[in-house]
């Protein structure tokens, strides 16, 4: 029996295709040495707080003085959930 499997790229090729054609660096992070990116990555930072520091770097940078607080309210976001994490897995704060 046929099977009608699409012709997925390989991991490898997909690879390959982003190396040769990296993304291109936003108006809004281009101002930042280190790149947030450079930081998430060097740091080792999880998916909380990678975004913590995504959107508090570019908090007013892109968009208006509305764009601002959501961006604020969207590092808020992720903070308060990491705390929450971290109160769930029983972690205390340091004295």
């Amino acid at each position: 029996m046929p099977t009608n499997k699409p012709d997925w790229p390989k991991y490898e090729d997909y690879q390959l295709n982003i190396a040769d054609k990296p993304p291109t660096s936003p108006a809004h992070y281009q101002r930042l040495r280190p790149q947030p990116i450079e930081v998430i990555e060097s740091w080792g930072l999880g998916f909380h707080e990678a975004n913590i520091i995504k959107y508090v770097a570019r908090a007013g940078y892109k968009g208006g003085p509305q764009q601002k607080i959501e961006d604020l309210e969207k590092a808020l976001f992720y903070l308060t959930r990491l705390i929450a994490k971290a109160k769930a897995a029983g972690e205390q704060g340091q004295s």
